[in-house]
């Protein structure tokens, strides 16, 4: 079983969740930059960032 969004409870549930973590702080981060951006120059061309998820495996899917 795996979580989505590596909720800071999932490492102390019974059995601890696997989860993807988004990296929630990094695209809030990038998203306050953009914004400044735009309100300095609202003519610029839209932007696409990616910013890859990763695996942090725990009891629920680790060893079963």
């Amino acid at each position: 079983m795996i979580g989505c969004g590596n909720m800071r409870y999932a490492k102390y549930l019974r059995v601890p969740l696997s989860s993807v973590d988004h990296h929630t702080e990094e695209l809030g981060r990038r998203a306050a930059e953009l914004t400044l951006e735009l309100s300095v120059n609202p003519q610029q061309d839209c932007k696409t960032i990616l910013t890859p998820p990763s695996v942090v495996a725990r009891a629920s899917t680790v060893g079963a």
